[in-house]
């Protein structure tokens, strides 16, 4: 059975913001914590229950989506800023071809609400830590 383009976007959705979240995963391995950060795991909390919600009213249903893994990622130093910001760009990438792209109103706003949620972070990143993805930066 083919599945309607808001059932993959959604479902996509729901990987980024969950189990496999950026922000989630350094926040609660304890990897990287800053207030904004910890701000934008609670906010992929959230999206995460509304698109779950979004799935019920539609009768969809998602496979559990497997944790992200970081094996290469251990000790205090695992997370650097320059990956941190090259998973959030690539998210938010990814998140604006959704909201352009998606046949579902409520799909397309809660894309277009986490992406802004990214983007947010990005910005305060950038502030605090100007030009840290510039080539050579560590």
């Amino acid at each position: 059975m083919k599945r309607p383009v808001a059932w993959r976007h959604l479902a996509r959705i729901y990987e980024m913001v969950g189990v496999s979240s950026m922000a989630r995963v350094a926040v609660d391995r304890d990897l990287y914590s800053t207030p904004e950060l910890d701000a934008l795991a609670a906010d992929d909390r959230s999206a995460e229950e509304e698109a779950l919600a979004l799935a019920r009213d539609r009768g969809w249903t998602f496979a559990e989506p497997e944790p992200y893994r970081w094996d290469a990622v251990h000790g205090e130093e695992a997370l650097t800023l320059p990956r941190l910001i090259r998973v959030l760009e690539r998210d938010v990438f990814e998140l604006d071809e959704i909201a352009r792209t998606t046949d579902d109103d409520e799909v397309a706003s809660l894309a277009t609400r986490v992406r802004q949620d990214r983007r947010a972070l990005l910005a305060q990143l950038d502030t605090v830590y100007p030009g840290v993805t510039l080539p050579g930066a560590k």
